[in-house]
């Protein structure tokens, strides 16, 4: 603290790191923690467009050869398209007052400093909460904003980045969705587990399920410690396994934000990726992954110093047909 005549920048040079890794460890925020540690894509500049290959049909168009004389079928065949998106970002402000800070603080180094340091905690802890929103949202990505998991995983839309999505499509970017199980079973989850063709990293539902979830598990099961998921226990994320998968839940699959309700009654289930293939793509900018910075000292017309957190980056899926989703459950 001697060492800074600004105690706003002593916040951000010394504080924030550690606020900045909590946003990426809590127990509130899970899809956040699953996302950095298993999917995370840093980039120092996004260009135009983020690009990663899809693949949405399968055809049996092949060649048998029995006497070496066949013609070889040479028609073009669409098994595959670049998934195009824009990145997205957000920008939120941290705004002091300098008659709270100077005057009524007296201009203390340690006042000061606990004024700042609370101002940045409550708007870390916001753009945590709305970039947590936003990766649970609904936005197919266009107009820059961020590509939702409700949108990659949602089977009633059958557009999906202008490819069509369809039931007979098997090999396509058609999601695993269970919309008729409203009573929610360990049988029911693991019919939907095993219609899922790729390994199951991550169950992830809101507090309303997993307390149904807890329910049904047996006194001696429900701490039961074996399976993955050991990061969701280190911050004290409870969580319950099946077939050695963690079941967790996010605050955010209960929150509201631009008028936008994301249902409470969903389980998800997600994969990762396998055999070295990646299927989620987490996108961040690597000083812009909720990075704080000082804007302004003074402002011309205000007695107010600025600051910001900032985000950037975009979430892509590869390949949705190996995610699954229940919907509508009520017990």
């Amino acid at each position: 603290m001697a060492l800074y005549t600004e105690p706003f920048t002593a916040v951000l040079d010394h504080v924030y790191p550690k606020i900045q890794y909590t946003a990426y460890h809590d127990k509130e925020n899970t899809l956040l923690m699953w996302l950095k540690q298993h999917c995370n894509e840093p980039f120092q500049a996004a260009g135009e467009y983020f690009r990663i290959p899809v693949q949405y049909g399968h055809t049996d168009d092949s060649t048998t050869i029995s006497t070496g004389y066949e013609t070889i079928s040479t028609t073009a065949l669409t098994d595959q398209d670049n998934f195009r998106l824009g990145c997205s970002g957000f920008m939120l402000p941290i705004i002091g007052s300098n008659w709270e800070c100077d005057v009524l603080a007296g201009g203390g180094q340690n006042r000061v400093f606990d004024y700042w340091l609370a101002k940045t905690k409550a708007r870390a802890k916001a753009a945590q909460r709305i970039l947590s929103l936003k990766l649970w949202g609904q936005s197919n990505g266009t107009s820059g904003s961020v590509c939702g998991m409700n949108y990659h995983v949602d089977q009633s839309d059958t557009t999906y980045q202008g490819q069509t999505r369809s039931a007979s499509n098997t090999w396509g970017e058609y999601p695993q969705e269970d919309t008729s199980t409203t009573t929610i079973t360990w049988p029911a989850i693991e019919n939907l587990y095993m219609s899922c063709d790729a390994m199951t990293d991550l169950m992830i539902t809101s507090k309303t399920v997993y307390g149904f979830l807890w329910a049904l598990r047996q006194p001696q099961e429900r701490y039961n410690p074996d399976g993955g998921g050991k990061e969701f226990g280190a911050v004290g994320a409870p969580v319950i396994h099946f077939n050695h998968i963690p079941i967790v839940w996010d605050n955010s699959l209960s929150q509201t934000i631009t008028d936008v309700t994301y249902p409470a009654r969903q389980l998800y289930m997600l994969s990762s990726g396998a055999n070295g293939d990646k299927y989620w793509h987490y996108f961040t900018h690597n000083s812009w992954d909720l990075g704080a910075e000082k804007v302004m000292e003074r402002t011309k017309d205000q007695e107010v110093k600025v600051g910001r957190i900032k985000w950037a980056g975009q979430l892509m899926c590869s390949n949705a047909q190996y995610q699954g989703r229940f919907d509508a459950i009520t017990a």
